[in-house]
């Protein structure tokens, strides 16, 4: 009787253990993202929305053309 006793208050340990930690689970992982944000600085660098309000100015238009061309000739491996 008392090996069954034993297993009995195991296997009910396991589950309120689970439920304890499904519960305190969001706290916890709010407590991880906070310290991971206090150590990269705060996430404000890599907000997407501010990219879009900084204005870049647009490239110049050039006409001029770069390099030049060349012509290759082929070449017979008969030879």
């Amino acid at each position: 009787m008392g090996f069954f006793t034993t297993v009995l208050y195991f296997i009910l340990g396991i589950y309120i253990f689970g439920f304890l930690l499904r519960v305190a689970s969001p706290y916890i992982i709010k407590f991880i993202f906070k310290r991971f944000e206090k150590k990269m600085g705060g996430f404000n660098k890599f907000d997407p929305k501010q990219q879009f309000k900084e204005k870049k100015e647009p490239l110049a238009k050039t006409n001029d053309i770069e390099g030049e061309y060349v012509e290759f000739e082929e070449l017979n491996d008969e030879e």
